[in-house]
């Protein structure tokens, strides 16, 4: 069954909304310098202002506050993985909709585990801290040196979570989209927010189009190897898959993919 470049074209639009939606999420759920109300960074603020007041001081006090941002933290990552999971949704739906294929069951990737893996980075910290063994210096830095509690491994491994979540979801549908309809060959793009702070890895990856379980090349940095079978590609990596069809693999398809894209509305110099 053939299926037409604008069939195509919305299920890659539909990936883009994916990856907007992404970054968004990013900047609320885990926040920056440039985006200092993320929930997470918010938090972090608040438990780093009553350790500095005076927290450290009552090992009580020290432990209220840091269970109180365990707490926050968890409760932001629950939230983001939920909101990655419908963003997710809303692809695989479209996708469907874009081919003519109803009845499609869409069943989220369950988050306890990667919850419990930014849960336990947050949990080494308050041991650490409640140990006793370090000094206010070395847990809350200086001038020019990071201390311990420190926000930065936390918004990493939520970033990352909620991305391998998100696409792990959209795996898992899109198989099942396959296995419902054989008559339809389909293969897997990258498709990568093209902007200002694109990694040279997501750009080289883009428009590469795989078989499903085929390796995508990714050997320019930052990335987690050379070659890898889906996104997060790296470390807050936006990237995402869109469902195409198999003679989208034909390097003249993918020639004609590259002329056509247009990034318009989606260009913006961020933090991620």
């Amino acid at each position: 069954m053939a299926l037409s470049p604008a069939q195509q074209r919305t299920a890659i639009r539909a990936a883009l909304a994916y990856s907007q939606g992404l970054r968004t999420l990013f900047r609320r759920t885990v926040g920056s310098v440039a985006h200092p109300r993320g929930e997470i960074v918010t938090a972090f603020r608040k438990a780093f202002r009553s350790l500095a007041a005076g927290g450290l001081d009552e090992t009580i006090l020290a432990g209220i506050i840091l269970q109180v941002y365990g707490e926050e933290v968890n409760l932001a990552v629950f939230n983001g993985m939920d909101a990655v999971n419908e963003l997710a949704s809303r692809q695989i739906l479209r996708t469907a909709a874009a081919y003519g294929i109803a009845g499609l069951v869409i069943s989220p990737i369950g988050i306890d585990q990667s919850i419990a893996a930014v849960n336990s980075i947050v949990a080494g910290q308050s041991a650490a801290i409640n140990s006793g063994l370090l000094t206010e210096a070395q847990i809350l830095g200086g001038t020019n040196r990071v201390g311990l509690f420190a926000p930065g491994t936390v918004q990493r491994e939520a970033a990352n979570q909620i991305a391998a979540v998100g696409q792990q979801t959209l795996d898992g549908s899109f198989e099942a989209m396959e296995q419902a309809n054989p008559e339809i060959e389909f293969a897997q793009q990258a498709i990568a927010m093209l902007d200002a702070v694109t990694t040279p890895c997501c750009k080289d990856v883009a428009f590469q189009v795989r078989r499903r379980g085929r390796l995508f090349d990714t050997p320019l940095t930052p990335s987690y190897s050379s070659q890898q079978r889906s996104p997060p590609f790296h470390d807050y990596c936006r990237t995402t898959l869109a469902q195409v069809p198999i003679e989208a693999a034909e390097p003249e398809r993918i020639e004609e993919m590259e002329a056509a894209f247009d990034p318009e509305g989606f260009a913006e110099s961020i933090p991620f």
